[in-house]
């Protein structure tokens, strides 16, 4: 049951996390990550509401029926949202080292974030398959010439 209806809510969001990407922090006083704006425009839409403008970290929306009092044509994340220059993705390479688009400073403490300082693979076991094997390539190697070999004679 629906007690009160807001005409305008005003919700903040973790403004780190990419537009694309739909994360609802878990229900614990505890944890204290935030949500992602994708998630709340989700949620809002869910409940009657319509994206109407954002500032770095904060989305405003609106019922739904008074969305057009705005006369916005296009309301989505990427329109209304400046994300302040492009969040860093992370990248698994073959070999299981991970690696960040960019560097980055975190906004909250100015720590810098290097593109391969998230490791959770030790640098001796990253590995792919035969790759890291010099022989693999040996065999390769011969097998070519010696097919090269038999094509000239």
């Amino acid at each position: 049951m629906i007690l009160y209806k807001p005409k305008i809510v005003l919700v903040e969001f973790n403004f780190t996390i990419p537009s694309d990407i739909s994360y609802v922090q878990k229900r614990d006083f505890d944890t204290n990550h935030g949500n992602s704006l994708l998630a709340l425009v989700n949620l809002g839409k869910q409940k009657g509401y319509e994206l109407v403008t954002t500032t770095e970290c904060n989305g405003f929306f609106v019922r739904k029926e008074y969305f057009h009092l705005f006369e916005i044509e296009d309301n989505s994340i990427d329109t209304l949202w400046d994300t302040q220059g492009e969040t860093p993705r992370v990248m698994q390479m073959y070999d299981g080292t991970l690696v960040l688009s960019s560097d980055f400073r975190m906004p909250w403490n100015g720590w810098k974030v290097g593109k391969l300082d998230l490791q959770k693979v030790p640098k001796f076991a990253r590995q792919f398959g035969d790759s890291t094997d010099v022989s693999f390539f040996k065999k390769v190697l011969l097998l070519d010439y010696n097919r090269i070999i038999k094509m000239r004679e």
